[in-house]
């Protein structure tokens, strides 16, 4: 057992990330969505080895301005107060990112947007901030060599860099909690950097969003599953060396448990996605799965109503095995589940952290 030392301090998130426990609570009563997952055009120019969704070139029916407007309005009806946008591409390319951003804080909701980072310059990042965006950016590796083959572009890392660097000159880690996090992904080719990874975020105010593969699109070929992704056994170990660093050098404490490092999502109690065709799911792991319906037949109201919807929303009351012991009120991944067997009734049973939610 690793001693923890004194005055433990639950771990910082980040801004527009998540909730008070009391507001998550009072959102559940009221039957509020708090956050809502939105794609962005699936155009992108890297070519990472693991994507979990379609990038690369538009997709049929790509939701244009009206429609995007639409399903903004439609969230803030339903108590959105943050939208995240992970893009089936890279966000910062979609002809319509800054008029969509700039409607998004209109109605007071807050963006967070994952990026390549690729586009970024100090204009670009000083805008950003001004517009109270968060931003989480892709850091797999420090190494260039690694990162650019994990990326499937040479020369991406340092363009990475520079960008970092951009946001940390206008202010995106100087603010508390910050504004800024790292999305990284464990698989095998760096499994040996996280440690030191999750340390440089912490050291830089960076919030680290580390997870594990999610076996969807690119990331579900032979060759990721095969060779890059990482045992059971050894995302267990990684858990701990960071919660070591964590409590012996930060003074935080949380209990491990995958898919992510330092923090557990409970996302599903509160959010949609909805993704940049019209598609309408619980989660953005839901890819492989259909849809619930669409935005262009069916409101965000209407869905967020729906049965299914209701038992995502309502997983505790629902959730079967040994997960329904703990004390923690966590239930790993659900959608990671559903990958694991096919099947949606997995979401609602789960035999344990280690062996089921990877």
């Amino acid at each position: 057992m690793i001693k923890e030392v004194k005055k433990i301090k639950t771990p910082p998130g980040m801004h527009g990330w998540n909730f008070s426990r009391k507001k998550e609570k009072e959102a559940r009563k009221e039957g509020k969505m708090l956050m809502m997952y939105l794609d962005f055009t699936a155009v992108c120019d890297l070519r990472c080895i693991y994507c979990q969704t379609r990038s690369g070139k538009p997709l049929p029916g790509e939701l244009n301005w009206e429609e995007r407007k639409n399903v903004i309005d439609q969230a803030k009806e339903l108590g959105c107060e943050t939208i995240h946008i992970a893009g089936q591409g890279e966000p910062t390319i979609d002809p319509l990112f800054w008029k969509t951003i700039e409607y998004i804080r209109k109605k007071d909701i807050i963006p967070v947007v994952f990026t390549s980072g690729m586009h970024i310059d100090k204009s670009f990042a000083k805008r950003l901030f001004d517009l109270d965006v968060s931003i989480i950016i892709k850091i797999h590796s420090f190494d260039p060599k690694n990162q650019d083959w994990l990326a499937g572009m040479r020369g991406y890392a340092k363009k990475r860099d520079i960008a970092i660097q951009h946001l940390f000159e206008v202010g995106f880690n100087k603010t508390y909690p910050t504004r800024i996090g790292g999305d990284t992904l464990i698989v095998r080719q760096n499994i040996n950097e996280i440690p030191d990874i999750f340390r440089w975020a912490r050291n830089n105010n960076v919030f680290p969003e580390i997870k594990t593969l999610l076996s969807a699109h690119r990331g579900a070929s032979k060759f990721v599953k095969e060779k890059m992704a990482v045992s059971a056994d050894e995302i267990r170990q990684l858990h701990y060396k960071c919660l070591k660093i964590d409590q012996e050098e930060f003074g935080y404490s949380w209990k491990p448990h995958p898919p992510y490092i330092g923090w557990y999502c409970d996302f599903y109690y509160y959010h949609m996605y909805v993704n940049i065709q019209g598609d309408i799911m619980p989660c953005v792991g839901w890819v492989l799965q259909p849809p619930l319906g669409n935005i262009k037949t069916h409101s965000l109201q209407e869905i967020w109503e729906s049965p299914i919807m209701y038992k995502v929303r309502n997983i505790d009351k629902f959730l079967k095995g040994r997960c329904t012991k703990c004390l923690v009120d966590c239930y790993g991944c659900p959608c990671r589940r559903i990958f694991k067997t096919g099947k949606i009734e997995s979401a609602f049973k789960s035999e344990g952290c280690w062996e089921s939610n990877l």
